[in-house]
């Protein structure tokens, strides 16, 4: 016997204005700038399944992916270096796929808005 299909969730909006800060540790920066602001705008009922908006101001920095997430660029540029592994030249329009645990070197040339679902093995918090 199979199970009815979910009804929907949840229906969100991107918020109006500037987003909350989220700054990157301070370890992470490389040069420059790079601002971080953002919110997560909806959720799985069990929490490992997250999408929302983030935006940088230009500069460099260092991230390791704590899932799966994907990401589409909005606006502005960056280019986004795997390590090890190839470099890729982002602008609004672009989507990309990171495995979780992917180390990443950041290049922000035009400040960026990104949307992205990120899929983490635990629950995130909101």
């Amino acid at each position: 016997m199979q199970s009815p299909p979910s009804p929907l969730v949840n229906v969100s909006k991107a918020p109006q204005g500037p987003f909350p800060e989220s700054p990157l540790p301070p370890s992470a920066i490389r040069a420059g700038n790079p601002r971080g602001r953002g919110a997560d705008l909806m959720q799985s009922d069990d929490r490992k399944l997250t999408c929302g908006i983030w935006t940088y101001e230009p500069g460099e920095f260092e991230w390791v992916f704590g899932g799966d997430e994907f990401l589409m660029v909005l606006e502005g540029e960056v280019t986004i270096r795997q390590d090890p592994g190839e470099s890729h030249a982002l602008r609004a329009g672009d989507i990309i796929f990171f495995p979780r645990g992917a180390r990443t070197h950041w290049k922000i040339t035009r400040p960026l808005k990104e949307y992205f679902v990120i899929r983490t093995p635990e629950a995130r918090k909101m």
